[in-house]
């Protein structure tokens, strides 16, 4: 794509070939209700100002929001996990 000593149709080959991953597109979000499984709403769940604020972050910046959320979200199933074992524990057994 950027060496200059191959072909132009190549390195245009090459540019379109790795288009799609250098410039991803902006896809539709489905979400799922939790009040209603199987149910779609509205694709407008997604926050636009928030994630035109991601996509200005560098990479290092976005990996390390990826992180933190991906940390609170197994903070919050371990907590869930917790929860649930001592409501299990709670029930007498027979």
């Amino acid at each position: 794509m950027r060496n200059e000593k191959l072909p132009l149709d190549r390195r245009l080959e090459a540019a379109k070939s790795a288009a799609p991953y250098s410039h991803p597109k902006l896809a539709s979000v489905s979400v799922k209700s939790e009040d209603s499984p199987g149910s779609v709403t509205n694709n407008s769940n997604v926050d636009i100002a928030e994630l035109a604020m991601f996509m200005k972050m560098s990479p290092l910046q976005r990996a390390k929001r990826m992180f933190f959320a991906i940390e609170k979200i197994a903070r919050e199933r371990e907590e869930t996990e917790a929860a649930a074992a001592a409501a299990i524990g709670d029930i007498p057994q027979s």
